[in-house]
């Protein structure tokens, strides 16, 4: 909330920037510095046809403006205008005296810009990196734990432990735009994970899922951006000591953007659940866990300035297993705050970034579990803050960071449990 008002109070000001330098640009047009000044309080202000018209005024007067080139391609590829971004930017690539600090930006750049303009395209991040958790088993800490009602000690097999791990994890997005001039795409997406646990290697695991489905605009002109997405998904996920199951389903979003810095995302899916594992350890509660899922959400993003967005999300759902003690309704709500930066070196083309999130998450189940305590149902409610942080360092390579904390709070001692956990490593997008 305190980054949105700030936010705010920034673009208010660059505002009144706009109606401070208008008069200086109209007195004296051919000054490069003055519209380059109101070319910037216009993007703050979200006023991208403004910083369009200051910018190219400044090139009518001086055709090897090389940094005003750049910010013109820079603010089509914002207003996905491709073609005209590329023009852009290959034209300044071929102006002599261009800054080395704006030839590494375009570099990166103009290979996505070509790509958009591509009937079919493929783009994906894949990451490895080292990893520790305080509690690699997510398990209450060595003590009591309730069975049949009853305090006993925890028996295992797993008490709270530390332990490091090699992660990898990525995915991979296709898109065919139909190319009916409506903006009708076919959108594709793969992501995986799979994490290998030194401390535990029986609870190493891997989990695939992947979606596809059509993105239909609904009504181009009246409302610009505004798509309907229907679509099929399907999971899968195993660990070391067996086949945790998998999943399919389908389900719809639509998207509706409100003015050019908020839009909100409403949606629903619908999953048939096959936990049928193959370890004896993982049999009882892969036949009670067996079922299906449905969840309704509505998500929401404001782009505050050009360089904060703020994304938001409630979620209500509904978990059918085959047994009631495992069945519940759930609720969650989360929020994440992605602020850019320049990086350190005017060499690297791409923002830094940093994007604090937090979510909280309650499941309350239908039945207690007499074996665990035949007189409570069972109640979890779960937080998780943290922050995760970009850093590309060339159009391909970066490194990428996550830090958070997750805690689980029940009114059974068996299902709590905290952990600190971390992970860095590099980065390749393409």
């Amino acid at each position: 909330a305190l980054t949105g008002a700030a936010g705010v109070a920034q673009a208010q000001t660059q505002v009144a920037d706009q109606a401070t330098l208008l008069p200086r640009v109209l007195a004296n047009p051919s000054d490069h510095d003055t519209n380059f000044a109101y070319a910037r309080a216009s993007v703050e202000a979200r006023d991208y046809e403004a910083a369009i018209v200051a910018l190219e005024r400044a090139l009518y007067f001086n055709p090897n403006l090389t940094r005003a080139k750049y910010e013109l391609g820079a603010l089509y590829f914002r207003l996905k205008s491709y073609d005209m971004a590329q023009r852009y930017f290959e034209d300044a690539l071929k102006t002599q005296g261009l800054e080395p600090d704006l030839r590494a930006r375009i570099e990166v750049m103009l290979p996505e810009t070509k790509k958009q303009q591509e009937t079919s395209r493929f783009s994906g991040v894949l990451q490895l990196g080292v990893g520790y958790s305080s509690n690699v088993p997510q398990a209450p800490v060595f003590g009591y734990i309730k069975s049949y009602g009853a305090d006993i000690p925890n028996p295992g097999p797993y008490y709270q432990r530390g332990g490091a791990n090699l992660t990898a994890l990525g995915e991979v997005r296709h898109v065919y735009d139909f190319e009916n001039q409506r903006g009708d795409l076919w959108e594709t997406r793969l992501a995986g994970i799979g994490t290998a646990q030194l401390a535990f290697g029986e609870l190493s695991s891997v989990l695939f899922e992947a979606s596809t489905g059509p993105r239909l605009a609904l009504a181009p002109e009246a409302m610009p951006g505004a798509s309907i997405r229907p679509y099929v998904v399907g999971s899968y996920a195993t660990m070391a000591l067996g086949r945790l199951g998998s999943s399919a389903g389908a389900g719809v979003s639509a998207r509706f953007p409100i003015g050019n810095t908020f839009q909100i995302e409403p949606g629903v899916e619908w999953r048939h659940l096959n936990i049928a594992a193959t370890s004896r350890f993982l049999e009882v509660a892969a036949t009670q866990n067996t079922g299906s899922l449905w969840v309704g959400t509505l998500a929401a993003r404001w782009s505050v300035t050009d360089r904060i967005t703020l994304d938001a999300k409630v979620l209500y759902g509904r978990n059918s297993s085959l047994t009631s003690t495992l069945s519940s309704r759930r609720f969650g709500i989360e929020g994440q705050a992605r602020y850019e930066f320049d990086p350190p070196s005017d060499l690297i083309g791409w923002r830094w970034s940093a994007t604090p999130f937090v979510r909280y998450t309650e499941a309350r189940f239908d039945a207690a579990d007499v074996f665990v305590d035949p007189f409570t149902v069972r109640v979890d409610k779960q937080i998780r803050i943290g922050s995760q942080f970009d850093m590309p360092i060339t159009r391909m390579f970066g490194v990428a960071a996550l830090v958070q904390y997750v805690r689980n709070n029940s009114n059974l001692p068996n299902y709590r449990a905290s952990a600190w956990s971390g992970l860095i490593g590099p980065t390749l997008r393409f």
